[in-house]
């Protein structure tokens, strides 16, 4: 009797085309002689079957693809915030107001924000510069000429 293992591996090896005619006849034989081994076989050539369909079907990604695809995509959205801010300038420029809608209580908080943040003389206080004071506790540093330091 055939171990499972060994059946298995001479299905893979038939069904990729690496089987040597003598492994062929082992297997017709052995498929011949034994029902549960041909059920086996029978499910394995499915198997093998569909996922060689699947396999066809997927579409192999490349780098290139990626890049055209990347491209599309920027070619898209550039034209859209191009045409998005087209026409914020044109509501913006003929201050256009949309019926029931109150514009200026949208613009008014962003102009507040935007003077609360701006930079003054009054706002930022400059620090005084004091004058540098020596601690008499710091051991002053001997006076080392650099003649001095390199004959030593």
């Amino acid at each position: 009797m055939i171990r499972h293992a060994d059946f298995d591996k001479a299905v893979f090896a038939y069904l990729d085309g690496d089987a040597v005619a003598k492994d062929v006849i082992a297997l017709r034989d052995t498929l011949r002689s034994h029902p549960e081994l041909r059920a086996r076989f029978t499910a394995l050539v499915r198997l093998h079957r569909a996922q060689s369909v699947v396999l066809a079907r997927r579409n192999t990604v490349s780098f290139a693809g990626v890049l055209k695809t990347l491209r599309e995509f920027a070619n898209r959205a550039g034209r859209f915030f191009a045409h998005a801010c087209v026409l914020v300038l044109v509501v913006v420029e003929l201050d256009v107001t949309v019926p029931g809608v109150d514009t200026r209580s949208w613009i008014q908080p962003l102009v507040s924000i935007s003077e609360d943040t701006s930079m003054d003389d009054e706002t930022m206080p400059i620090p005084e510069i004091e004058e540098v004071s020596v601690d008499e506790d710091v051991v002053p540093m001997p006076d080392v000429r650099e003649a001095d330091f390199l004959e030593s």
